[in-house]
């Protein structure tokens, strides 16, 4: 489902300055662990123009602010003024520059640096992207920040599909740099509408109800299955689990099998 939104109201300032997390050391891709020690982060105040410079230059940014000299995780994300998206399962660059919300919120678009280079994960070498979106107004709290996420990426769909990586929705996600890359975006008056944050926890308590509603469906429907019919489920679930010896470190497998 989608929420109706409002137009964005574009500020008159051409250059509007917000803060996100950065690390200044590491270029290119490395061990996740390296960025997550405390004062791997820095939070500097950036404009669209600059950010895409600093990730230009191969460094890493996050959009979550941590709370003072913390290690990265989503416990310590204070706030957000920007949120991102991660597009890399072939919608392409062309396609996301048509894209009417993108085209009308999108503060930066920039490629990934492995972006249009065959390998073992990108056979076929398509676009692989970043979008970040500025907020009309910043947010607190990494609950929020995670529901706000998953909004976005509810917006942004093919063949009613969302475009985007769904490790995104976390609030101490991060972004590696993309050497000598370029935007192909880069607008600094987009943001996001007034109403998004409304919106998002609009959509996300609907979710729940959802949900809640499903799940009470399935209990009803298992309740008023036949005992001779859930035997028969059981019996046929185990006659697909290879045998099991003790030691083998399986039990979390076989569990998550028999519950479906």
């Amino acid at each position: 489902m989608s929420a109706i939104l409002t137009k964005s109201n574009k500020v008159s300032n051409s250059h509007i300055h917000f803060t996100v997390g950065v690390n200044t050391q590491v270029i290119g891709k490395c061990d996740a662990d390296k960025l997550s020690y405390p004062s791997a982060w820095e939070q500097t105040s950036h404009t669209m123009a600059s950010l895409a410079e600093h990730i230009g230059e191969g460094h890493p940014w996050m959009p979550g602010q941590l709370g003072g000299n913390r290690r990265r995780k989503k416990s310590n994300v204070v706030r957000a003024d920007v949120l991102a998206i991660d597009v890399d399962d072939g919608f392409s660059i062309a396609q996301a520059k048509e894209h009417s919300f993108i085209q009308e919120h999108c503060g930066l678009g920039i490629e990934s640096h492995n972006s249009r280079i065959v390998s073992k994960k990108n056979p076929d070498g398509h676009d692989k992207y970043r979008l970040a979106f500025l907020l009309a107004a910043p947010i607190e709290g990494s609950e929020l920040i995670e529901k706000c996420n998953q909004y976005l990426a509810t917006l942004i769909t093919f063949r009613s599909k969302s475009i985007a990586d769904p490790a995104c929705k976390d609030a101490s996600r991060f972004y590696f740099g993309g050497k000598d890359r370029t935007p192909f975006i880069l607008n600094e008056s987009a943001r996001l509408p007034e109403s998004f944050v409304d919106d998002a926890l609009a959509w996300h308590d609907i979710n729940q109800a959802f949900e809640l509603l499903e799940s009470q469906a399935n209990r009803k429907q298992w309740e008023e299955t036949p005992i001779e019919d859930l035997i028969k489920l059981v019996a046929d679930a185990l006659s697909h689990i290879a045998p099991y010896s003790p030691g083998e470190n399986r039990y979390p497998d076989l569990i998550a099998m028999l519950a479906g």
